[in-house]
């Protein structure tokens, strides 16, 4: 493969702005476009993150989940960043709810782990 850039996500929401709000003011994106049709892109230095609403896709498009299921089931999001003291300190002080606190792993690796407003499953890092 020949990758041309980095990966960029794309997440179907079923609140918008809940998540437009928890990326930008969670975890430090900034919106780089928004479409009137509400996709959204967000960037957070390397990082690329588009938005859209879940009902933007058909019906029997694969993102969709069975009963019982949540989205993102199975993905875990890892984000490396240089000052995870300072990330995690303002997630605690925005009053985001925490999955799991911050800790240094058997690896050598500090992390803190949550979710955003879908589910998605989110690990900041530092490099191990």
């Amino acid at each position: 493969m020949n990758a041309i850039a980095p990966l960029q996500v794309e997440l179907f929401v079923d609140d918008l702005a809940a998540s437009i709000d928890f990326y930008t003011r969670i975890a430090g994106f900034v919106i780089d476009d928004k479409q009137p049709d509400g996709y959204t892109a967000l960037s957070n230095g390397p990082i690329r993150i588009s938005l859209n609403k879940h009902t933007s896709l058909p019906s029997d498009h694969p993102i969709y989940v069975a009963n019982g299921e949540r989205p993102g089931r199975g993905v875990e999001f890892v984000l490396k960043v240089a000052h995870l003291n300072s990330l995690y300190a303002h997630v605690k002080a925005q009053g985001w709810p925490i999955r799991d606190e911050l800790v240094r792993r058997p690896w050598g690796a500090e992390d803190f782990r949550l979710q955003d407003p879908d589910g998605y499953y989110w690990r900041f890092t530092t490099p191990a």
